[in-house]
């Protein structure tokens, strides 16, 4: 069994002091700033909001800079990386012109509206959504484990949050991407969502309450999606059944029990100053500005890729039809 380690979430020093960040958000955002602040080294370099109000009482209690116009903000205000914890305010044409002028942007939300958004098209490869499960410190452990494991036979994925720590749709994407990473692309779909609401979502910006997917693969192998933007607490979870055993995933640990109920591989993943049991958003997003700041990382591959976008619009047609959908011919329809 092997050792429990304390390493901070990326497995590597955290980012040197004096990075400076500029963040849009809203004013519902302000603990989360509060916790990020604790997170992560870099210097706020100013804060802005869809609400000059808000930009400006934010501005004050962080005392950063305000700003109400983000595309002269990524202009004018040095700074190393861009956090958008939401995407009101910014319109949808100038998002490209923002993302260009930016250093390195994080994002809390999706920035395609759909599979057909042109927003896809022509981004630097400097925007990721964050944070993501692939990029988790007990994820590229799996990815170490993986050829040891056989053929992987059914997985589930929870993630679960509250509404100012991301959209259903952001986990939803989350949630996918795991997926087909650990089982390849899904073949057929069956979804339903429940919530506050019965209204049936027109686009995924709609999505709202707690969705489930039952999904199906060419390969012999299953998996079960559940997400929510109502859940109260931040958790994310991944169970995979493989032929060579069980492998749980938190965003702080793995465990690996093989078929006989013996543990194979144990490990728990600490930043340097553990804030207790259980991994915030703010300590995760720290954790990835720290890995794509770091001169001495691999470059990563932002997503999510149209791919990932056509099964989030297939689980959105699946909950309006009330029947299974095929998100390869949804994307094969869209490019005809």
């Amino acid at each position: 069994m092997a050792e429990v380690s304390k390493v901070d979430g990326d497995g590597v020093a955290a980012a040197p002091t004096g990075r400076r960040a500029i963040i849009w958000c809203e004013a519902e955002h302000a603990d989360l700033i509060d916790e990020w602040r604790q997170a992560t080294r870099l210097d706020l370099a100013a804060v802005g909001a869809p609400n000059p109000a808000a930009a400006a009482e934010l501005s004050t209690r962080f005392q950063a800079e305000k700003t109400d116009d983000l595309r002269q903000a990524v202009h004018h205000i040095p700074h190393d990386v861009l956090v958008l914890l939401t995407l009101g305010g910014i319109v949808r044409d100038e998002r490209k012109t923002i993302f260009d002028k930016a250093s390195a942007t994080l994002t809390l939300e999706p920035i395609a509206d759909g599979i057909s958004d042109a927003a896809l098209e022509g981004v630097k490869s400097t925007v990721w959504l964050a944070p993501a499960m692939r990029h988790s410190a007990p994820m590229r452990l799996f990815d170490d484990l993986r050829e040891n494991l056989g053929a992987i036979r059914s997985v589930n994925v929870m993630m679960r949050c509250r509404g100012s720590r991301g959209s259903l749709y952001a986990r939803l994407t989350d949630a996918v991407d795991t997926v087909e990473r650990l089982c390849g692309p899904i073949e057929l779909l069956d979804a339903a969502m429940s919530g506050p609401t019965s209204n049936q979502p027109e686009t995924l910006r709609e999505l709202h309450g707690h969705i489930t997917v039952n999904a199906r693969f060419a390969q012999n192998c299953c998996a079960s999606i559940h997400v929510s933007d109502c859940g109260g607490t931040w958790a994310r979870g991944v169970t995979v059944l493989a032929e060579n055993g069980c492998v749980r995933m938190t965003d702080h640990d793995l465990e690996w029990v093989d078929p006989a109920g013996a543990v194979m591989e144990q490990n728990r993943f600490e930043r340097p100053e553990p804030r207790g049991a259980a991994a915030a958003p703010a300590d995760l997003l720290a954790d990835e500005i720290d890995a794509i700041l770091d001169p001495r990382r691999v470059p990563r591959e932002p997503y999510p890729q149209p791919s990932t976008l056509a099964v989030c619009e297939a689980v959105r047609l699946s909950i309006r039809t009330g029947q299974g959908e095929s998100p390869r011919k949804l994307q094969q329809l869209i490019r005809a």
